[in-house]
Protein backbone atom coordinates (compact mmCIF):
# COMPACT_ATOMS: atom_id res chain seq x y z
CA UNK A 1 0.00 0.00 0.00
CA UNK A 2 2.58 2.40 1.32
CA UNK A 3 4.66 1.57 -1.98
CA UNK A 4 1.72 2.23 -4.18
CA UNK A 5 1.33 5.55 -2.93
CA UNK A 6 5.08 6.52 -3.04
CA UNK A 7 4.86 5.52 -6.92
CA UNK A 8 1.99 7.35 -7.55
CA UNK A 9 3.69 10.54 -5.66
CA UNK A 10 7.07 9.92 -7.05
CA UNK A 11 4.58 9.85 -10.52
CA UNK A 12 2.88 12.99 -9.98
CA UNK A 13 5.83 14.75 -9.52
CA UNK A 14 7.50 13.60 -12.85
CA UNK A 15 4.50 15.23 -14.06
CA UNK A 16 4.44 18.36 -12.53
CA UNK A 17 8.74 19.14 -13.41
CA UNK A 18 7.70 17.65 -16.72
CA UNK A 19 4.84 20.64 -17.05
CA UNK A 20 7.02 23.47 -15.27
CA UNK A 21 9.89 22.18 -17.96
CA UNK A 22 7.19 23.07 -20.85
CA UNK A 23 5.84 26.23 -19.46
CA UNK A 24 9.38 27.52 -17.97
CA UNK A 25 11.90 26.39 -21.35
CA UNK A 26 9.57 24.67 -23.86
CA UNK A 27 7.33 27.53 -24.27
CA UNK A 28 10.16 30.00 -24.58
CA UNK A 29 12.41 28.52 -26.28
CA UNK A 30 9.58 27.80 -29.03
CA UNK A 31 8.83 31.21 -29.17
CA UNK A 32 12.28 32.60 -29.50
CA UNK A 33 12.78 29.86 -32.35
CA UNK A 34 9.56 31.24 -34.05
CA UNK A 35 11.03 35.26 -33.16
CA UNK A 36 14.18 33.79 -35.34
CA UNK A 37 12.51 32.57 -38.09
CA UNK A 38 10.35 36.16 -38.39
CA UNK A 39 13.66 37.61 -38.44
CA UNK A 40 14.96 35.84 -41.25
CA UNK A 41 12.21 36.15 -43.14
CA UNK A 42 11.95 39.98 -42.65
CA UNK A 43 15.56 40.39 -43.93
CA UNK A 44 15.50 37.80 -46.49
CA UNK A 45 12.44 39.96 -47.63
CA UNK A 46 14.24 43.00 -47.40
CA UNK A 47 16.96 42.46 -49.08
CA UNK A 48 15.02 41.16 -51.83
CA UNK A 49 11.55 42.39 -52.40
CA UNK A 50 12.28 45.89 -51.19
CA UNK A 51 14.22 48.89 -53.38
CA UNK A 52 17.04 50.36 -51.10
CA UNK A 53 15.73 53.74 -50.11
CA UNK A 54 20.17 54.30 -49.74
CA UNK A 55 20.04 52.98 -52.98
CA UNK A 56 17.63 55.30 -54.89
CA UNK A 57 19.15 58.11 -53.21
CA UNK A 58 22.17 57.45 -54.33
CA UNK A 59 21.14 56.58 -58.14
CA UNK A 60 19.21 60.19 -58.46
CA UNK A 61 22.30 61.98 -56.58
CA UNK A 62 24.56 60.36 -59.58
CA UNK A 63 22.05 61.29 -61.68
CA UNK A 64 22.19 64.61 -60.96
CA UNK A 65 25.89 64.91 -61.04
CA UNK A 66 26.03 63.82 -64.23
CA UNK A 67 23.11 65.95 -65.61
CA UNK A 68 20.35 62.99 -66.22
CA UNK A 69 16.70 63.07 -65.48
CA UNK A 70 16.75 60.18 -62.94
CA UNK A 71 14.06 58.53 -63.99
CA UNK A 72 16.03 58.74 -67.85
CA UNK A 73 19.38 57.41 -66.36
CA UNK A 74 17.17 54.20 -65.14
CA UNK A 75 15.23 53.55 -68.24
CA UNK A 76 19.29 53.49 -69.59
CA UNK A 77 19.79 51.08 -67.35
CA UNK A 78 16.94 48.91 -67.60
CA UNK A 79 17.28 48.76 -71.41
CA UNK A 80 21.03 48.23 -71.37
CA UNK A 81 20.88 45.36 -68.79
CA UNK A 82 18.29 44.01 -71.45
CA UNK A 83 20.69 44.14 -74.24
CA UNK A 84 24.14 43.26 -72.46
CA UNK A 85 25.20 46.81 -73.56
CA UNK A 86 27.36 49.46 -70.66
CA UNK A 87 24.65 51.79 -69.82
CA UNK A 88 26.97 54.73 -70.21
CA UNK A 89 27.49 52.98 -73.97
CA UNK A 90 23.80 53.03 -74.74
CA UNK A 91 23.45 56.74 -72.88
CA UNK A 92 26.43 58.16 -75.24
CA UNK A 93 25.37 56.56 -78.10
CA UNK A 94 21.67 57.74 -77.37
CA UNK A 95 23.02 61.53 -76.89
CA UNK A 96 25.73 61.49 -80.03
CA UNK A 97 22.61 60.17 -82.21
CA UNK A 98 20.87 63.82 -81.98
CA UNK A 99 18.51 62.64 -79.51
CA UNK A 100 17.60 64.81 -76.38
CA UNK A 101 18.40 63.59 -72.78
CA UNK A 102 16.77 65.98 -70.49
CA UNK A 103 13.78 64.53 -69.39
CA UNK A 104 11.01 61.41 -69.97
CA UNK A 105 8.01 63.68 -70.49
CA UNK A 106 6.50 62.25 -67.15
CA UNK A 107 2.83 63.42 -66.86
CA UNK A 108 -0.07 65.26 -68.36
CA UNK A 109 -2.03 67.96 -67.09
CA UNK A 110 -5.55 69.11 -66.68
CA UNK A 111 -7.09 66.14 -65.82
CA UNK A 112 -10.45 66.12 -64.64
CA UNK A 113 -11.77 63.36 -63.77
CA UNK A 114 -15.60 62.67 -62.65
CA UNK A 115 -17.21 59.96 -60.39
CA UNK A 116 -16.23 58.12 -56.98
CA UNK A 117 -12.57 59.05 -56.28
CA UNK A 118 -12.42 61.23 -59.29
CA UNK A 119 -10.19 63.97 -57.75
CA UNK A 120 -7.55 61.33 -56.35
CA UNK A 121 -7.54 59.74 -59.68
CA UNK A 122 -6.78 62.95 -61.39
CA UNK A 123 -3.65 63.56 -59.34
CA UNK A 124 -1.78 60.40 -59.98
CA UNK A 125 -2.61 60.67 -63.67
CA UNK A 126 -1.15 63.93 -64.18
CA UNK A 127 1.57 62.93 -61.75
CA UNK A 128 2.72 60.15 -63.56
CA UNK A 129 1.17 60.38 -67.26
CA UNK A 130 -1.49 56.86 -67.31
CA UNK A 131 -4.58 57.08 -68.79
CA UNK A 132 -7.32 58.20 -65.81
CA UNK A 133 -9.33 55.40 -67.76
CA UNK A 134 -6.74 52.77 -67.26
CA UNK A 135 -6.41 53.80 -63.27
CA UNK A 136 -10.12 53.03 -62.80
CA UNK A 137 -9.79 49.85 -64.77
CA UNK A 138 -7.40 48.77 -62.77
CA UNK A 139 -9.16 49.68 -59.82
CA UNK A 140 -12.59 48.13 -60.73
CA UNK A 141 -10.32 44.50 -61.22
CA UNK A 142 -8.70 44.65 -58.20
CA UNK A 143 -11.10 45.90 -55.19
CA UNK A 144 -14.16 46.40 -57.01
CA UNK A 145 -14.07 50.27 -55.42
CA UNK A 146 -13.84 49.30 -52.03
CA UNK A 147 -10.99 50.49 -50.26
CA UNK A 148 -10.80 47.81 -47.34
CA UNK A 149 -9.76 45.11 -49.52
CA UNK A 150 -6.98 42.66 -48.21
CA UNK A 151 -5.78 39.97 -50.87
CA UNK A 152 -4.47 36.78 -49.68
CA UNK A 153 -1.44 37.53 -50.48
CA UNK A 154 -1.59 40.86 -48.00
CA UNK A 155 -2.20 43.27 -51.39
CA UNK A 156 -4.20 46.07 -49.58
CA UNK A 157 -6.36 49.12 -51.46
CA UNK A 158 -8.25 50.11 -54.50
CA UNK A 159 -5.19 49.16 -56.47
CA UNK A 160 -4.11 45.93 -54.36
CA UNK A 161 -0.77 47.36 -53.83
CA UNK A 162 1.35 44.64 -51.80
CA UNK A 163 3.59 45.38 -48.55
CA UNK A 164 6.76 45.90 -50.21
CA UNK A 165 5.82 48.03 -52.79
CA UNK A 166 3.40 50.50 -50.22
CA UNK A 167 7.00 49.94 -47.90
CA UNK A 168 8.70 51.44 -50.59
CA UNK A 169 7.27 54.10 -50.81
CA UNK A 170 6.96 54.68 -47.33
CA UNK A 171 4.00 54.04 -46.18
CA UNK A 172 2.57 51.16 -44.09
CA UNK A 173 0.79 48.91 -45.16
CA UNK A 174 -1.70 48.78 -42.15
CA UNK A 175 -2.36 51.96 -42.50
CA UNK A 176 -1.53 54.82 -44.66
CA UNK A 177 -1.06 52.84 -47.81
CA UNK A 178 -4.89 51.62 -47.83
CA UNK A 179 -5.79 55.38 -47.65
CA UNK A 180 -7.31 55.90 -51.13
CA UNK A 181 -5.51 58.69 -52.48
CA UNK A 182 -2.25 57.79 -51.51
CA UNK A 183 -2.86 53.58 -52.55
CA UNK A 184 -4.31 54.94 -55.90
CA UNK A 185 -1.46 57.41 -56.43
CA UNK A 186 1.16 54.31 -55.05
CA UNK A 187 -0.74 51.72 -57.65
CA UNK A 188 -0.52 54.75 -60.89
CA UNK A 189 3.28 54.72 -59.85
CA UNK A 190 3.38 51.60 -59.79
CA UNK A 191 1.87 50.52 -63.43
CA UNK A 192 3.91 53.59 -65.21
CA UNK A 193 6.88 52.31 -64.53
CA UNK A 194 5.93 48.70 -66.02
CA UNK A 195 4.35 50.68 -69.00
CA UNK A 196 7.46 52.73 -69.66
CA UNK A 197 9.39 49.41 -69.34
CA UNK A 198 7.39 47.98 -72.90
CA UNK A 199 7.07 50.87 -74.25
CA UNK A 200 3.74 51.61 -73.66
CA UNK A 201 2.24 48.78 -74.32
CA UNK A 202 -1.22 47.78 -72.21
CA UNK A 203 -0.97 44.53 -72.28
CA UNK A 204 2.33 43.56 -71.16
CA UNK A 205 1.87 46.55 -68.93
CA UNK A 206 -1.10 44.58 -67.03
CA UNK A 207 1.09 41.17 -67.09
CA UNK A 208 3.40 43.15 -65.49
CA UNK A 209 1.25 44.72 -62.62
CA UNK A 210 -0.44 41.06 -62.24
CA UNK A 211 2.40 38.52 -62.64
CA UNK A 212 5.56 40.46 -62.27
CA UNK A 213 7.69 42.03 -64.02
CA UNK A 214 10.73 39.93 -63.95
CA UNK A 215 8.54 37.11 -64.71
CA UNK A 216 7.29 39.02 -67.90
CA UNK A 217 10.66 40.19 -68.91
CA UNK A 218 12.12 36.62 -68.40
CA UNK A 219 9.69 34.91 -71.01
CA UNK A 220 10.03 37.49 -73.28
CA UNK A 221 13.86 36.83 -73.48
CA UNK A 222 12.44 33.44 -74.34
CA UNK A 223 9.66 33.21 -76.39
CA UNK A 224 9.65 37.18 -78.07
CA UNK A 225 8.90 40.63 -77.09
CA UNK A 226 4.73 40.47 -78.03
CA UNK A 227 2.44 39.45 -75.12
CA UNK A 228 0.85 37.45 -77.88
CA UNK A 229 4.22 35.35 -77.94
CA UNK A 230 4.48 35.27 -73.88
CA UNK A 231 0.70 34.86 -72.97
CA UNK A 232 0.28 31.00 -72.80
CA UNK A 233 2.88 31.08 -70.55
CA UNK A 234 1.95 33.55 -68.21
CA UNK A 235 -0.41 32.10 -65.61
CA UNK A 236 -4.26 31.72 -65.76
CA UNK A 237 -4.81 34.31 -63.59
CA UNK A 238 -2.89 36.95 -65.18
CA UNK A 239 -4.53 35.90 -68.93
CA UNK A 240 -7.90 36.37 -67.57
CA UNK A 241 -6.42 39.42 -65.39
CA UNK A 242 -5.57 41.43 -68.75
CA UNK A 243 -8.50 40.41 -70.77
CA UNK A 244 -10.61 41.48 -68.00
CA UNK A 245 -8.80 45.15 -67.33
CA UNK A 246 -8.44 45.50 -71.15
CA UNK A 247 -12.35 45.29 -71.75
CA UNK A 248 -12.94 47.55 -68.60
CA UNK A 249 -10.78 50.12 -70.29
CA UNK A 250 -12.62 50.26 -73.50
CA UNK A 251 -15.51 50.48 -72.17
CA UNK A 252 -14.29 53.59 -69.92
CA UNK A 253 -13.17 55.13 -73.30
CA UNK A 254 -9.42 54.07 -72.67
CA UNK A 255 -7.14 55.28 -75.66
CA UNK A 256 -3.56 56.09 -75.10
CA UNK A 257 -2.55 54.34 -71.31
CA UNK A 258 0.06 56.34 -71.08
CA UNK A 259 2.46 59.59 -71.59
CA UNK A 260 5.73 59.88 -72.80
CA UNK A 261 6.99 56.87 -74.18
CA UNK A 262 8.55 58.10 -77.22
CA UNK A 263 11.66 58.59 -75.61
CA UNK A 264 12.12 54.98 -73.86
CA UNK A 265 10.66 53.78 -77.24
CA UNK A 266 13.54 55.48 -79.23
CA UNK A 267 16.28 54.38 -76.55
CA UNK A 268 15.12 51.14 -77.26
CA UNK A 269 15.26 50.92 -80.76
CA UNK A 270 18.81 51.88 -80.79
CA UNK A 271 19.88 49.70 -78.48
CA UNK A 272 18.13 47.10 -80.36
CA UNK A 273 20.16 48.13 -83.47
CA UNK A 274 23.60 48.20 -81.61
CA UNK A 275 22.57 44.55 -80.29
CA UNK A 276 21.89 43.32 -83.99
CA UNK A 277 25.04 44.95 -85.48
CA UNK A 278 27.41 42.91 -82.49
CA UNK A 279 25.94 39.72 -83.60
CA UNK A 280 26.40 40.20 -87.51
CA UNK A 281 29.19 42.86 -87.82
CA UNK A 282 30.02 44.46 -91.13
CA UNK A 283 32.52 42.77 -93.18
CA UNK A 284 35.67 44.32 -91.91
CA UNK A 285 34.70 45.57 -88.98
CA UNK A 286 36.13 43.74 -86.49
CA UNK A 287 39.61 43.86 -87.95
CA UNK A 288 39.68 47.63 -88.53
CA UNK A 289 37.90 48.05 -84.52
CA UNK A 290 40.98 47.11 -83.31
CA UNK A 291 42.86 50.30 -84.67
CA UNK A 292 39.92 52.33 -84.10
CA UNK A 293 38.90 52.48 -80.62
CA UNK A 294 39.90 50.59 -77.65
CA UNK A 295 36.43 49.24 -77.05
CA UNK A 296 35.86 45.45 -76.97
CA UNK A 297 35.43 45.06 -80.65
CA UNK A 298 32.73 43.58 -80.76
CA UNK A 299 30.69 46.47 -79.38
CA UNK A 300 32.17 49.17 -81.44
CA UNK A 301 31.20 46.83 -84.31
CA UNK A 302 27.70 47.26 -82.79
CA UNK A 303 27.98 51.05 -82.18
CA UNK A 304 29.72 51.52 -86.08
CA UNK A 305 26.44 49.82 -87.77
CA UNK A 306 24.69 52.75 -86.19
CA UNK A 307 26.00 55.55 -88.94
CA UNK A 308 28.65 52.93 -90.08
CA UNK A 309 31.08 55.83 -88.95
CA UNK A 310 34.18 55.54 -86.52
CA UNK A 311 33.79 59.08 -85.88
CA UNK A 312 30.51 58.55 -84.29
CA UNK A 313 32.23 55.17 -82.10
CA UNK A 314 34.73 57.86 -81.17
CA UNK A 315 33.02 60.14 -80.11
CA UNK A 316 30.50 57.47 -77.94
CA UNK A 317 33.62 55.93 -76.52
CA UNK A 318 34.44 59.31 -75.67
CA UNK A 319 31.21 60.29 -74.27
CA UNK A 320 30.48 57.65 -72.10
CA UNK A 321 33.64 58.53 -69.68
CA UNK A 322 31.20 61.10 -68.62
CA UNK A 323 28.61 58.80 -67.85
CA UNK A 324 30.64 56.69 -65.26
CA UNK A 325 28.95 57.29 -62.05
CA UNK A 326 31.05 54.87 -60.43
CA UNK A 327 34.73 55.25 -61.88
CA UNK A 328 36.87 51.79 -63.08
CA UNK A 329 39.95 51.08 -61.46
CA UNK A 330 43.09 50.98 -63.82
CA UNK A 331 44.83 47.73 -64.72
CA UNK A 332 47.32 47.19 -61.74
CA UNK A 333 45.29 49.59 -59.78
CA UNK A 334 42.67 47.37 -58.62
CA UNK A 335 40.53 48.61 -55.66
CA UNK A 336 43.54 50.94 -55.08
CA UNK A 337 40.94 53.04 -52.84
CA UNK A 338 40.54 49.93 -50.48
CA UNK A 339 43.05 49.97 -47.68
CA UNK A 340 43.38 46.21 -46.98
CA UNK A 341 46.19 44.09 -46.61
CA UNK A 342 47.45 40.20 -46.14
CA UNK A 343 46.08 38.53 -48.83
CA UNK A 344 47.62 37.34 -52.29
CA UNK A 345 45.00 38.06 -54.16
CA UNK A 346 43.88 41.78 -54.94
CA UNK A 347 40.01 42.50 -55.31
CA UNK A 348 38.76 41.46 -58.65
CA UNK A 349 36.00 44.29 -59.26
CA UNK A 350 35.83 47.45 -57.57
CA UNK A 351 31.68 47.00 -55.63
CA UNK A 352 30.35 46.57 -52.59
CA UNK A 353 30.40 42.58 -50.68
CA UNK A 354 26.68 41.05 -50.33
CA UNK A 355 27.13 38.12 -49.54
CA UNK A 356 29.76 35.69 -48.01
CA UNK A 357 31.03 32.40 -48.40
CA UNK A 358 28.57 29.76 -46.38
CA UNK A 359 25.19 28.04 -45.96
CA UNK A 360 22.57 30.63 -47.65
CA UNK A 361 19.07 29.58 -47.99
CA UNK A 362 19.35 26.13 -47.39
CA UNK A 363 22.61 24.87 -49.14
CA UNK A 364 26.06 26.28 -49.58
CA UNK A 365 27.18 29.73 -51.11
CA UNK A 366 30.73 28.46 -52.87
CA UNK A 367 32.33 32.11 -53.28
CA UNK A 368 31.42 35.75 -52.43
CA UNK A 369 28.62 38.32 -54.33
CA UNK A 370 30.07 41.40 -55.11
CA UNK A 371 27.48 44.07 -55.80
CA UNK A 372 28.47 46.64 -58.58
CA UNK A 373 27.08 48.30 -61.78
CA UNK A 374 26.50 46.76 -65.20
CA UNK A 375 29.45 47.02 -67.14
CA UNK A 376 31.84 47.83 -64.16
CA UNK A 377 35.38 45.84 -65.57
CA UNK A 378 36.55 42.56 -64.14
CA UNK A 379 40.36 42.15 -63.49
CA UNK A 380 42.16 38.89 -63.24
CA UNK A 381 43.73 38.98 -59.67
CA UNK A 382 46.91 37.25 -60.45
CA UNK A 383 48.62 35.32 -63.88
CA UNK A 384 46.88 32.25 -64.80
CA UNK A 385 45.09 30.72 -68.03
CA UNK A 386 42.17 30.93 -68.85
CA UNK A 387 40.62 26.81 -68.55
CA UNK A 388 36.69 27.42 -68.71
CA UNK A 389 34.51 30.21 -70.46
CA UNK A 390 30.91 28.87 -70.89
CA UNK A 391 27.44 29.20 -70.58
CA UNK A 392 25.70 27.91 -67.53
CA UNK A 393 21.37 29.54 -68.37
CA UNK A 394 20.21 28.14 -65.00
CA UNK A 395 22.89 29.30 -62.85
CA UNK A 396 25.67 31.84 -63.60
CA UNK A 397 24.81 32.80 -67.15
CA UNK A 398 28.23 32.58 -68.65
CA UNK A 399 31.16 31.87 -66.44
CA UNK A 400 35.07 31.87 -66.39
CA UNK A 401 37.70 30.02 -64.46
CA UNK A 402 41.20 30.85 -64.22
CA UNK A 403 44.17 28.38 -63.75
CA UNK A 404 46.52 30.62 -61.34
CA UNK A 405 48.70 27.19 -61.00
CA UNK A 406 50.24 24.96 -57.54
CA UNK A 407 46.23 24.24 -57.07
CA UNK A 408 44.78 27.92 -57.40
CA UNK A 409 41.59 28.41 -59.32
CA UNK A 410 39.20 31.49 -59.55
CA UNK A 411 35.84 31.47 -61.06
CA UNK A 412 33.75 34.32 -62.14
CA UNK A 413 29.91 34.05 -63.12
CA UNK A 414 27.14 36.12 -63.83
CA UNK A 415 28.34 38.30 -67.04
CA UNK A 416 26.90 38.83 -70.03
CA UNK A 417 29.08 36.69 -73.26
CA UNK A 418 29.85 39.86 -75.21
CA UNK A 419 31.39 41.12 -72.32
CA UNK A 420 33.85 39.20 -71.98
CA UNK A 421 37.59 39.70 -73.16
CA UNK A 422 39.02 36.24 -72.95
CA UNK A 423 38.71 32.67 -74.42
CA UNK A 424 39.60 29.12 -72.97
CA UNK A 425 43.74 29.11 -73.63
CA UNK A 426 44.49 32.43 -73.00
CA UNK A 427 47.14 33.56 -70.89
CA UNK A 428 46.24 36.25 -68.66
CA UNK A 429 48.35 38.82 -66.60
CA UNK A 430 47.20 40.21 -62.79
CA UNK A 431 45.12 43.55 -63.06
CA UNK A 432 44.00 42.57 -66.84
CA UNK A 433 40.56 42.98 -67.53
CA UNK A 434 38.66 39.79 -68.64
CA UNK A 435 34.97 40.50 -68.27
CA UNK A 436 31.97 42.95 -67.26
CA UNK A 437 29.82 42.44 -64.56
CA UNK A 438 26.45 41.20 -65.47
CA UNK A 439 23.23 39.93 -64.25
CA UNK A 440 23.00 37.13 -66.12
CA UNK A 441 21.58 33.82 -65.31
CA UNK A 442 20.00 33.01 -61.78
CA UNK A 443 20.88 36.55 -60.51
CA UNK A 444 18.61 38.81 -58.14
CA UNK A 445 20.72 41.95 -59.12
CA UNK A 446 24.37 43.14 -61.08
CA UNK A 447 26.70 41.22 -59.13
CA UNK A 448 30.10 39.46 -59.55
CA UNK A 449 30.17 35.64 -57.96
CA UNK A 450 33.20 34.85 -57.13
CA UNK A 451 34.89 31.73 -56.14
CA UNK A 452 38.61 30.56 -55.06
CA UNK A 453 38.55 26.64 -55.72
CA UNK A 454 42.18 24.98 -54.19
CA UNK A 455 42.75 21.51 -55.88
CA UNK A 456 39.32 21.35 -57.22
CA UNK A 457 37.51 22.31 -54.04
CA UNK A 458 35.71 25.65 -53.37
CA UNK A 459 37.51 27.47 -50.17
CA UNK A 460 36.32 30.98 -47.91
CA UNK A 461 37.61 33.46 -50.87
CA UNK A 462 38.37 35.92 -48.29
CA UNK A 463 41.61 34.60 -46.36
CA UNK A 464 43.03 34.72 -50.28
CA UNK A 465 42.34 38.20 -50.60
CA UNK A 466 43.97 41.36 -49.56
CA UNK A 467 42.50 42.52 -46.03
Amino acid sequence: MVSNLARNAIDQLKETIKLKLLLYVGFPLLGAVLVLLLFIFLVIGLNQGIPSITETAKSKQEASQLGIDPELMKIYQEIAEKYGIPWEILAAAHQASGVAVSSTGGGTTNVNVSGQYGTEIAAASSKYGVDPNLIKAIIQQESGWKPTVVSSAGAVGLMQVMPFNCQSSGLDPRTTCREPAKNIMTGTKIISSYLKRVNGDLKLGLASYNGGPNRVSGLQKKYGQSYESIASYLPKETQNYVVKVTGYYAKYGGTTPIQGVDQRKSIEELAQKISDSKKTPAAGCLDQAKSQTKLNPDLACGLYGVKNDWAYVKQVESSSQTFKAISSPAPGEINSNMKYSGGRFPWPVNGRLTSKFGPRWGRNHNGLDIAAPIGTPIYAPADGVINISKANPGGFGWYVKIDHGGGFETLYGHMYPNTVTVKVGDRVKKGQKIAEVGNNGHSTGPHLHWEVHVHGKPVNPEPYLMK
